[in-house]
């Protein structure tokens, strides 16, 4: 990383660090920028429900059973032996107000909304006046709400941001566009997506008309725009971070950096004017970065022969430094040796006794005399800690041109393998035109050679072959990275051709372990994106609700960020209350609920500020969900959840307190 201050916003250090985690990924600078921010008051009369009434529901009843042959009020009257003024009453409230009877006439005549009302037993009261806060970012359209806790940067802090290239000023005519866009579709759309509803006829309350919009003035949007370059691929593009704007969804920061991202293909924003430098300078800086991964490749078969050379320089400063405090310190730092014959089998079984998180094999052949039941159990024990293992295999270009695939029995022992809540911790991945043979346990060590760890004979006997075990970070990460890479372009080709199945073809069974390899190639953000794309348009809610399962406990990319993050994800899509109604009826609802539940009691002690934040955000979507009650506060939530947590302390303290030995007299 090369973050100097002329070319990395300190203020975007974590924005940096994250885009960077991803191995290969180099961040060519990173800036600070802003967009204005128009903000407009809606005054919006809205319908509130109450209880129906004793009379109200007998005029109901007669509109809607007499339906064929309709009474008249005066009837009812007669016929209930009640004032003529009190249902007369009754029923103009029904009619003018509720809108439940049909108008016009005398006659009793239910509307399609009044005979929902009898259903539910309630009616809207008289109509209220809201006022809500929306505001629209530009250069974007989309109205946002505004929440009340809402807070822009302090000025101190950005008074030397510039604004967005691209962006233009600010004209009467886009004032009075913005405004007119604050029609009743638009205030309905804001508030879904804020996770504040203020249409929901599910719920009883109807938004009548927009009254008013009127303009409240200038503000402004922050974004951390990075300029990232694939150091394997040598492309550069663009990523988009909000920052610091608790009213921006990530829906509105996608469309931002897909906004920018079209602005610079179509050359309206030139790339430097976000790097802010001169074109030398990006001249200089590209020149400086390939001279660090010279020599690191992605062919197929270029891995072990880069790795040779890097022993080679290692034992060759060993033999040149033999004093015990460099070998000592070099043990520390991580070191590049040769491993033959024999000694693999024994080197391998014990790097994947030593995971933690997650392992990564590519070979180009798999047979049950490699893959035995020795080698299937320790994968079963790395199953029960979580860690998520990873198999790529595949020589030919084609995977109908493999002559000796895996046989179906060794894969079916391999499906069942997983995680204590369900996740499969062994995916088996067809790469294609693979002549390496890579073993990456971590982010620790990298097993590469002539050996194929997944076909081999069996026999255990010396065949002059030898493997290089490297423990160097970099080169670990390096390598890591072109592997991670291989998995990600195969496990995006098979999920899209599933999805594109009949539905009636598609088995969530087929796709949980695509989710359980993005989770172990390091991109747990991606498998949160597809297990609620898969929910959502395909109604696989068993991919959601073993995700969310497994990511409340120690599992490779599961942190109180990612957690949070996942949350996130699933407010935004639910705030839809058709997407909630119709997964209701799913056999896997109650335990997505569950889980969701369980998810956010683990926060609770992890990031209670973020778990906070999230709750209040979407707080209408768990009611519906049903993962909180209908009465349940964030606060009586998070107060719960830490008594929960405190018990389960106390009580696993006792567990492991051990009994008391009486002593012989």
């Amino acid at each position: 990383m090369f973050q100097s201050s002329s070319r990395i916003d300190s203020r975007l250090t974590r924005e940096v660090e994250q885009a960077e985690r991803i191995p290969g990924y180099q961040v060519l600078s990173a800036k600070l920028f802003w967009t204005p921010v128009l903000n407009m008051e809606v005054e919006c009369e809205v319908l509130h429900p109450r209880k129906i009434t004793l009379l109200e529901e007998f005029v109901l009843r007669a509109a809607i059973e007499f339906n064929n042959t309709p009474v008249s009020w005066g009837e009812l009257s007669e016929l209930l032996g009640v004032d003529k003024r009190f249902i007369k009453r009754t029923v103009d409230d029904l009619t003018q107000l509720a809108r439940a009877l049909k108008p016009y006439s005398d006659l009793l005549i239910a509307t399609e909304v009044g005979e929902e009302f009898y259903t539910k037993g309630q009616v809207p009261q008289p109509p209220q006046i809201i006022t809500v806060n929306l505001a629209c970012v530009l250069p974007l359209t989309d109205l946002v709400m505004i929440p009340s806790r809402y807070k822009t940067k302090a000025k101190a802090d950005v008074e030397d941001v510039v604004r967005l290239p691209g962006v233009g000023d600010i004209e009467d005519t886009i004032v009075r566009q913005i405004l007119q866009n604050g029609d009743e579709h638009a205030v309905i759309e804001a508030t879904a997506r804020a996770g504040h509803p203020i249409h929901d006829p599910g719920e009883g309350n109807v938004l009548q008309q927009v009254l008013n919009a009127n303009f409240q003035g200038e503000d402004k949007a922050y974004w951390a725009v990075l300029v990232v370059r694939d150091v394997l691929d040598n492309q550069i593009f663009v990523q988009v971070r909000n920052w610091g704007n608790s009213a921006i969804t990530p829906l509105l920061t996608s469309q931002m950096e897909s906004w920018l991202n079209g602005m610079l293909d179509r050359g309206v924003v030139q790339l430097l004017e976000l790097m802010q430098m001169e074109q030398s300078e990006l001249d200089d800086l590209m020149h400086i970065t390939s001279e660090l991964v010279e020599g690191i490749t992605t062919d197929e078969e270029s891995r072990a022969p880069a790795v040779e050379r890097l022993v080679q320089s290692e034992i060759l400063e060993i033999r040149t430094n033999t004093t015990p405090e460099i070998l000592e310190m070099k043990r520390e730092t991580g070191t590049a040796e040769l491993v033959r014959d024999s000694d693999i089998r024994p080197t391998f079984l014990d790097a994947l006794e030593q995971a933690r998180k997650r392992v990564l094999i590519v070979s180009p052949w798999m047979t049950e005399q490699a893959v035995d039941e020795k080698l299937i159990n320790l994968f079963g024990k790395l199953a029960e800690k979580r860690v998520v293992i990873v198999l790529g295999w595949g020589i030919m270009k084609r995977v109908e041109e493999e002559d000796k695939p895996p046989a179906s029995s060794l894969l079916n022992k391999l499906s069942k393998i997983a995680t204590p809540e369900g996740l499969p911790a062994v995916s088996v991945i067809w790469l294609g035109n693979q002549h390496s043979k890579d073993v990456l346990i971590d982010d620790k060590m990298h097993l590469c050679g002539s050996h194929n760890w997944l076909s081999y004979r069996g026999d255990f006997q010396p065949r002059g072959e030898s493997v290089y075990r490297v423990t160097i970070p970099e080169q670990v990460q390096l390598a890591a990275g072109i592997v991670e890479k291989l998995f990600l372009k195969r496990v995006n080709e098979e999920w899209n051709n599933l999805l594109h199945l009949p539905d009636n073809q598609v088995e969530e069974t087929m796709l949980l372990p695509l989710i359980s390899t993005w989770i172990g190639v390091g991109r747990f953000d991606v498998a949160v994106q597809r297990a609620v794309e898969a929910a959502t348009s395909h109604n696989c809610l068993t991919l959601l609700a073993v995700l969310i399962s497994a990511a409340s406990e120690r599992l490779f990319g599961a942190d109180p960020n990612t957690r949070v993050g996942l949350l996130q994800s699933i407010g935004t899509v639910w705030s839809d209350a058709n997407v909630t109604k119709a997964h209701i009826g799913h056999p896997k609802y109650n335990q997505l609920t569950k889980n969701l539940r369980h998810l956010m009691g683990r926060l609770v002690r992890q990031d209670e500020a973020g778990l906070r934040e999230v709750i209040d955000l979407y707080a209408q979507i768990w009611r519906n969900m049903g993962v909180l009650g209908i009465e349940e506060t964030t606060d009586s939530f998070v107060q719960t959840a830490l008594a929960q947590s405190s018990q389960s302390d106390s009580n696993a303290k006792d567990r492991h307190k051990a009994p008391k030995k009486r002593k012989n007299r």
